[in-house]
């Protein structure tokens, strides 16, 4: 899984490490994840929606938790 992630956030990793900020980041890494498994996605409309309307793909955490793993290293 680490390997996959590495490839599908390869950009992002690569503007942390030349100093992007963590959080906007980690954003972007999110709405990938889930746009890699519904294309239509879109973080911020559905964000913005009560918890109870919201349409968020089914991603495993262990997806979130290893892209956290992978900024935070990048970041220093």
């Amino acid at each position: 899984m680490e390997e996959e992630l590495k490839i599908l956030l390869a950009d992002i990793i690569i503007e942390v490490q030349n100093g992007k900020d963590y959080m906007e980041a980690l954003k972007e890494a999110y709405e990938i994840i889930y746009k890699s498994v519904n294309p239509s996605f879109n973080y911020d409309e559905q964000f913005s929606l009560d918890t109870c309307y919201r349409d968020i793909p089914a991603v495993g955490m262990g997806k979130l938790t290893v892209a956290r793993k992978l900024l935070l290293e990048a970041k220093k």
